[in-house]
């Protein structure tokens, strides 16, 4: 029975909802919702009480000669059906005319009817509800209204003269103390409503915002789930592809490196293998310097060093250096240039910019299985506006250089246009073919270009091909000035002839090996030190030495300390320092140990005697000045 009747409200409250709820009720959550939402209810359960006891109460006015009390009801029920049924009639309007109404109606039945009749519970529960949906303050003022109309009908009517219920029954004095009896219980009444309203509206608020925390902790516990378990898939990615990187290129070395050992092998193979195991090491190496670049970078441990760069030369080098590349997939790889010769000098860092163009190049030919590939750069000049004022002229003009690099490979989705930038991601993860690389060279290239002032993006069309575009600041007046001076420089330098006596401080035996076949070209005499303490003492035995390769990390003394001592007693001596570390900070410590130079390794024998022609060259020109 309890269920049935369950449902018929909840039928009731649905139907009205649907066809005669008011459209302007206030929708903020809050007080204000609050309110409406309980004038709404108080409308729902009057409506039918007062309906069920309307008929009745009429029948017994009408019997008793009350005929005002009967004609008062009706007409209380003809404006209590408007106010539920007019679905056009705002909230506030149907709030005044329901609280004047029952007002109307509870006088008329205190007058008529006495302490017998319903007026003074109406009068009584009228104040409590217009608490309800109106607040605490009219409350009260509904309570000094209800204690005004009581205490004028005792004063100011006539009590001798009329024949009413009210004034038969009890004398002024019983007046007074039941209308002070009233206004006291009306004032809890009114109190105890307006704490319950507050009380509701602030549960009603917590809940709402504990809603809203669960949902926004759900979404992120959501998103967390989702970006570790793709950071998961993404690592696991990275680690397959990690050991499918290191393990193929260490193959082919190792395997070449057998091979090398058997006799009766013709020049010809022997020229290969030595061939093949150099793209095998210098694909491990590459996989490793990424590695350690991406720590690096995560770590915030890389430096920019600005220098002097030919833009010309450097796009040239990266063509030269994967031309082969290409050239082995059957690709067209060409490239253009944006400024003359004379003015493509400009401020940067040269081995990032270098990395940066490598990484993108090789990048297309990965992904590019017919057609070409083409990079290079243009000048271009940016100018800026006071966004404000649209009619103004530009405030500055900047100038920056804009590298591209297309290709006709597999293209990129959409999707992925800004993913492949990101740690691990490869572009081919919707293709099924296993392509060299392990996910990092985009998301260097982009950490370099953002170092240098720039900016980096992609564009492509899914199977048709990709472009890469990124920008470096640059002058075209500091180009000019630069490229006058490393005219000069190169063309003095270049005349030099280099025959050096050098110390090669190494303790590991094959690598002193190589360093002395790499300097043979540059060396008039070789000195061999296999820790810093053998390092100093060699240096004080032969004062002619001119450059010292110093290792950092050695057994008994380290480099560094080998440098600090040499410089108390020779600060002329030109020192380049050399390790496999790749500790933050090593080249500062190195530089402030007293060196001249830093490299790392594995030492690339172009770069050496590139920096041993700078650094010599350098002072030879300033002994001659």
């Amino acid at each position: 029975m309890q269920r049935t009747i369950l449902n018929l409200w909840d039928k009731y409250v649905q139907f009205y909802l649907d066809h005669y709820f008011s459209p302007d009720i206030n929708r903020e959550e809050g007080l204000p919702y609050l309110r409406d939402k309980l004038f709404v209810t108080i409308l729902l359960l009057a409506f039918p009480l007062c309906f069920l006891t309307y008929i009745p109460s009429v029948i017994v006015a009408v019997k008793v000669d009350q005929f005002i009390v009967a004609l008062s009801d009706s007409v209380g029920m003809l404006i209590l059906t408007f106010i539920f049924f007019s679905r056009n009639t705002s909230i506030r309007v149907r709030k005044n005319i329901f609280s004047t109404v029952f007002y109307l109606l509870s006088v008329i039945l205190i007058v008529y009817l006495g302490a017998e009749g319903p007026g003074f519970i109406i009068l009584i529960c009228l104040s409590v509800m217009i608490t309800l949906f109106e607040g605490k303050k009219n409350g009260f003022i509904a309570v000094l209204i209800n204690a005004i109309i009581y205490f004028s009908l005792l004063i100011i009517l006539p009590v001798e003269s009329l024949n009413l219920k009210l004034f038969s029954v009890y004398n002024l004095a019983a007046g007074v103390g039941v209308g002070l009896n009233l206004i006291v219980f009306n004032t809890l009444a009114v109190l105890s409503a307006g704490s319950l309203v507050n009380h509701l509206n602030q549960s009603f608020l917590k809940e709402r915002e504990l809603q809203s925390l669960l949902k926004k902790e759900s979404q992120e516990l959501l998103k967390s789930k989702i970006k570790a378990e793709e950071s998961d898939r993404l690592k696991t990615s990275f680690l397959a592809n990690l050991s499918h990187e290191i393990r193929t290129p260490m193959n082919g070395i190792l395997g070449f490196s057998y091979l090398l050992g058997e006799s009766g092998l013709s020049k010809e193979d022997r020229d290969e293998y030595i061939s093949l195991i150099h793209k095998s090491g210098d694909r491990l190496l590459n996989v490793i310097n990424q590695i350690v670049d991406i720590s690096k970078i995560e770590s915030g441990l890389i430096d920019v060093r600005l220098m002097e760069v030919n833009i010309n030369e450097e796009v040239e080098s990266v063509y030269k250096l994967l031309k082969s590349n290409a050239e082995d997939k059957k690709l067209k790889l060409s490239y253009k240039t944006g400024l003359p010769q004379g003015e493509a000098v400009i401020k940067t860092d040269k081995e990032k910019l270098n990395e940066i163009l490598t990484s993108l190049v090789d990048n297309s030919i990965k992904y590019t299985d017919a057609g070409s590939i083409e990079f290079g750069y243009s000048l271009v000049i940016r100018k800026s506006f006071d966004e404000s004022d649209y009619q103004q002229e530009p405030e500055d003009e900047t100038q920056e250089l804009l590298f591209f690099v297309t290709d006709t490979g597999i293209g990129i989705p959409a999707d992925r246009l800004v993913a492949v930038f990101d740690r691990f991601i490869k572009a081919d993860i919707y293709d099924r073919e296993a392509r060299e690389g392990v996910g990092l060279g985009l998301s260097i290239a982009k950490s370099y270009v953002e170092m240098l002032g720039g900016r980096i993006w992609a564009e492509s069309e899914y199977g048709k091909g990709s472009s890469f575009y990124f920008t470096i600041p640059c002058s075209i007046e500091t180009n000019q000035k630069l490229a006058r001076e490393i005219f000069v420089t190169e063309r003095e330098s270049g005349s030099n002839n280099l025959n050096l006596n050098i110390l090669i401080a190494e303790d590991d035996e094959i690598s002193s090996i190589l360093l002395e076949q790499m300097i043979r070209k540059i060396s008039k005499r070789t000195i061999i030190a296999k820790n810093g303490i053998e390092a100093v003492e060699k240096f004080r035995n032969n004062p002619d030495i001119d450059l010292i390769l110093m290792d950092i990390r050695m057994p008994g003394m380290d480099g560094l300390e080998a440098t600090k001592q040499i410089r108390q007693f020779n600060e002329n001596v030109i020192v380049i320092a050399q390790t496999a570390f790749v500790m933050a900070g090593e080249r500062t410590l190195a530089l402030e140990a007293g060196c001249n130079d830093f490299i790392s390794k594995p030492v690339n024998e172009d770069e050496l005697l590139a920096m041993i022609q700078l650094n010599c060259g350098n002072k030879q020109q300033n002994n001659m000045h």
